[in-house]
């Protein structure tokens, strides 16, 4: 049986006062709704008894929790005060602190059109940075149009690891004692140093470019090979892209990206680039590779997946997954730039 919304218990009360047609007759004319005859005789006795199918005010079970003094003690607790950040206190300890249910306090924040976001992880600044980070990011927003982010060819490398992340909060096991489970059940092994993937990929408004992988078992990162990676496998993925060669490329501040000798070989491989001193320092959200593809790549890559990848497993999943992005994904995450 269904419980009546606010539309249908109107319908049932028009046909109960302008039709006089009984519970009976009214779950019978609507038998898709699947009306509980108990409810539909409920809501004909209100009208009967108010005129009305609404409650009488104060019916009811009485508030004991959601008491003018204890919403106005959660409102201030829940929340950070103005002039001091990360003072607010979690929904646990609000309720400790108030003497009431934590369910108490959730109905309260729902009444408070209060809603629960999660904190985002980002890198620590100092004012400097702050302040190079605001003053570039005017500069890009002043130097590029709506029609200049579609030439922006926007890039970035990842590491993927072999083991399986693991979420803590779903990752769980369930007995009467946890003495009595066997170690194999309770403990997740990892590896002190998980062996790592890397790989190098760009996307644009005209697409994306293929995925590259740099072998850190074998060559260390370093001006030298990042130069390799880009007149091998970037510049030439962009200029299939942009068969005009009108691109713009970007890359953030790694040291192989802001070495002299990848900023002159940039200068003369590339029509346009943004330089060391143009891209906002620690700015991973400013990068969409950074703030959407490479989540939509690691879950489509990780997806399902329960047993540690082999080295070879993991790059054939990558490929597969990078395959499997869209061009309407890439183009709904650049529009957000």
């Amino acid at each position: 049986m269904v419980r009546p919304s606010e539309g249908d218990r109107a319908t049932i009360a028009n046909c109960f006062i302008e039709k006089d047609w009984g519970c009976r007759r009214i779950i019978r004319e609507f038998p898709n709704k699947r009306w509980a005859p108990s409810t539909v005789a409920r809501i004909i006795r209100q009208i009967k008894q108010n005129n009305s199918t609404k409650r009488k005010p104060g019916s009811g079970r009485p508030r004991t929790a959601r008491t003018q003094d204890n919403v106005n003690a959660v409102e201030e607790l829940i929340q950070s005060q103005e002039d001091n950040p990360g003072s607010h206190k979690s929904a646990r300890q609000v309720a400790a602190y108030v003497g009431i249910s934590r369910r108490s306090v959730g109905r309260i924040c729902k009444d408070l059109r209060l809603r629960p976001y999660k904190r985002i992880k980002v890198s620590r600044r100092d004012n400097n940075v702050r302040s190079k980070r605001k003053e570039r990011c005017r500069k890009l927003l002043d130097r590029f149009t709506q029609d200049d982010v579609k030439l922006i060819m926007f890039t970035d490398e990842k590491d993927f690891t072999l083991e399986i992340a693991k979420n803590s909060q779903n990752n769980r096991v369930y007995g009467q004692n946890k003495r009595q489970i066997i170690p194999t059940r309770l403990y997740h092994e990892t590896s002190r140093f998980t062996k790592k993937v890397m790989v190098s990929a760009g996307v644009s408004w005209n697409g994306k470019t293929d995925i590259h992988f740099i072998d850190t078992n074998n060559t260390k990162v370093n001006t030298d090979c990042y130069v390799k990676l880009l007149d091998e496998g970037l510049l030439p993925d962009c200029r299939r892209l942009y068969p005009s060669d009108d691109f713009i490329f970007q890359q953030d501040g790694a040291p192989s990206h802001t070495s002299r000798i990848t900023q002159g070989h940039l200068e003369e491989c590339t029509p346009v680039f943004i330089k060391k001193d143009e891209w906002p320092p620690q700015s991973p959200d400013c990068n969409p590779m950074d703030y959407a593809i490479w989540d939509l790549l690691k879950e489509d890559v990780y997806r399902g997946r329960a047993e540690k990848f082999t080295e070879q497993e993991l790059k054939d999943a990558i490929v597969q997954s990078w395959e499997r992005i869209t061009l309407e994904q890439i183009r709904s995450c650049l529009s957000s730039w």
